[in-house]
């Protein structure tokens, strides 16, 4: 005796909207701009990061709600890394570790000294970019190296240069009396909330 056919209950596709977009980035502005900054180095330069993802994602009508965050930040990634192309020569081509003081300079947003992210802008444009990828974003390392164009070895090796240039940045910052500083950080300021202090 054959049984009917089980009728299979359909889920509604969700698309993201211009106004579900808009709201993401109001909701995540600082979260998204600490992203940007990271990857160019530059507050000016993050903003354009910025502008250029609002309008990529405003034009999109083919994301699922449900992944909009993600797409979102692959979006300001996608534009952080270009414009590091466009002001840095070609930052996946350099591999030295001088390419920014860890003074910004003061048309860039100015990082607290004892901000530990401060000393990612004490990489290379290179191993900045595969730190915040691989360290902050959590990316793999053969992620990283499609969207810089690079292998997988040279990111692993800019990886490893990251992680211990941090690791050394903030053990010599750890050692400095806080009493230095000009300004106090409370308690509650986050390292991208340092940022844009």
């Amino acid at each position: 005796m054959r049984t009917a056919p089980r009728l299979t209950k359909q889920t509604k596709v969700e698309y993201a909207t211009a106004d579900d977009v808009q709201r993401l980035f109001v909701a995540a502005m600082n979260d998204l701009f600490c992203l940007a900054f990271l990857l160019t180095a530059h507050a000016e330069r993050a903003e354009d990061c910025l502008v250029r993802s609002i309008r990529e994602c405003m034009r999109s009508t083919r994301v699922l709600r449900e992944n909009l965050l993600i797409w979102v930040r692959n979006s300001v990634i996608r534009h952080g890394i270009a414009i590091a192309a466009e002001f840095e020569g070609d930052p996946s081509r350099d591999t030295g570790t001088d390419s920014f003081p860890l003074t910004p300079e003061p048309s860039q947003v100015s990082a607290g000294t004892t901000d530990c992210s401060a000393g990612i802008f004490g990489l290379s444009g290179f191993d900045r970019l595969v730190y915040v990828l691989c360290v902050v974003e959590h990316h793999t390392c053969r992620h990283c190296a499609l969207l810089l164009r690079r292998s997988c070895e040279e990111v692993q090796e800019a990886r490893t240069r990251g992680l211990a240039f941090i690791a050394e940045f903030e053990s010599t910052w750890r050692d400095v009396p806080t009493e230095t500083f000009a300004g106090s950080r409370t308690e509650s300021e986050s390292s991208c909330g340092g940022l844009l202090a």
